[in-house]
Parts: structure tokens; C-alpha cells; sequence
């Protein structure tokens, strides 16, 4: 990251031009079962720059997934070829405001290396337990299942006039969902709850009995609630 955070700067620098790059690095998994099956383990990664840049006035565009310095230096050509390009249309030049404070260092927030060193199978574990707790909680749930799901963030955002500062941090999600049967009556209940931060970020308020007993009798409650006129 800090060689990466070096090359975009020395590009910026070299500009010659207001200029923005921006580094977004997203590496998410999905964990979810369904009736004591796995039905999705999944993993997925994504990373780019997007830039931005002010040149006669005009805006231009452009994004590469080549971290490369020479692919961060064609993405640059490119923006400032849509920018020179439109400028010979455009007929109300753009004028950047001045002053205002501007964001420069580390923003990290808390809980991204500790959900990062938990393992899956504790996770997977959870997930596992707590629909197996859904399908036992009446004879009344038909089916049920919980999804976890986790996306660690990375960011880097430079700028000509001066912001110079990099982000981290770490979303984890869980969803619990249950489904009521009553003959040919079927209902639904869920509860859900995401956050920013650690593992416990997810328990803060409300423990994991608290969200299955909830999406349990959200389904159940239904069977019985009488039929709209």
C-alpha cells in the first residue's frame, strides 16, 4: 500500500494540472445456509484507480485496474484526452472553489486486522449454528437459513490542492431468516444487522438469540395473525 499510496503522489505531482486519483481495494466473502446445506461459500476481490482531472475548464475521466506506473500514467492520458476533447464544446468553464479544510493522513477504523484474523470456521460456525437454531425454535419453521457476509475496504485518495489521505476498513453483515408453514399457508420473518468494525460490532445491541427468537417468531406470529378483509 505505501508504495502504491508513493506512485500515486509522484503522479499527481507531475500532473500539471488540478488533478484526483482515486484507490479503491474491496475484498469481500459470503458465507450462507440453507437447511443445514452450504449453499454459498464465495470470496471475491476487486481493486482500480479512478481519476479526475481539471484541464481548460473542463472535467475529464478515466479508471484502470493496472496499478502498474506506466497503466496509472496512460489512465492520465486518457483523462486528459475526454478533458481537451470536450473543452473545444464547452462553453462555461469550470472554476474550483477555494479554501476549506482538506483531509491529509491515516483514517483507519477499528476492528479491520481483528475480523481479518478471525477464522472462517469460527465464522462458518456461527452461521451454521444459528440457522440449525432457527429450524429448532418451533415445529411451525418449515425452513430457514443465515448468510454472513464481510468486505474489507482499502482507499487512498490524492489530490493536486493537497488531500492526502488513505482509508481502512472493515463491513461485516449477518442475516437470519425463517419460513412458517401452516398447510398450504407459508410465512416469512427475518432480522438482520451489519456494521462497521469487528465481529462484536455485530452483537452491540442485540445478541444472536435476540435476532434468531425475532425472525423465528416473525414467521411463526404470522400463521396466526388473521386473514385481511
Amino acid at each position: 500500500m505505501s508504495e502504491l499510496h508513493d506512485v500515486l503522489r509522484q503522479l499527481v505531482a507531475r500532473a500539471g494540472h488540478w488533478t484526483e486519483v482515486r484507490y479503491h481495494a474491496r475484498r469481500g466473502r459470503a458465507l450462507s445456509v440453507r437447511q443445514n446445506e452450504v449453499v454459498e461459500m464465495a470470496s471475491q476481490r476487486t481493486h482500480g484507480v479512478g481519476l479526475r482531472v481539471l484541464v481548460d475548464g473542463t472535467w475529464g475521466f478515466a479508471a484502470t485496474s493496472d496499478l502498474t506506473a506506466r497503466g496509472l500514467e496512460r489512465a492520465l492520458e486518457r483523462a486528459e484526452g475526454m478533458a481537451r476533447a470536450l473543452a473545444s464544446v464547452k462553453k462555461k468553464r469550470v472554476r474550483l472553489a477555494e479554501g476549506g479544510e482538506l483531509a491529509r493522513g491515516d483514517y483507519l477504523v477499528p476492528g479491520y486486522e481483528e475480523l481479518d484474523a478471525m477464522p472462517l470456521e469460527e465464522k462458518f460456525r456461527v452461521v451454521r449454528e444459528s440457522e440449525a437454531q432457527i429450524r429448532a425454535s418451533s415445529d411451525r419453521i418449515e425452513s430457514a437459513s443465515c448468510r454472513y457476509t464481510e468486505a474489507f475496504e482499502d482507499k487512498i485518495l490524492v489530490t493536486s490542492d493537497g488531500v492526502d489521505a488513505r482509508v481502512r476498513l472493515v463491513r461485516p453483515s449477518m442475516r437470519f431468516n425463517a419460513t412458517g408453514a401452516d398447510g398450504a399457508l407459508r410465512t416469512n420473518g427475518s432480522d438482520a444487522v451489519g456494521g462497521t468494525g469487528a465481529w462484536e460490532c455485530l452483537f452491540r445491541n442485540r445478541s444472536a438469540d435476540a435476532m434468531i427468537d425475532q425472525a423465528a417468531a416473525g414467521a411463526v406470529d404470522q400463521l396466526a395473525a388473521p386473514d385481511a378483509e
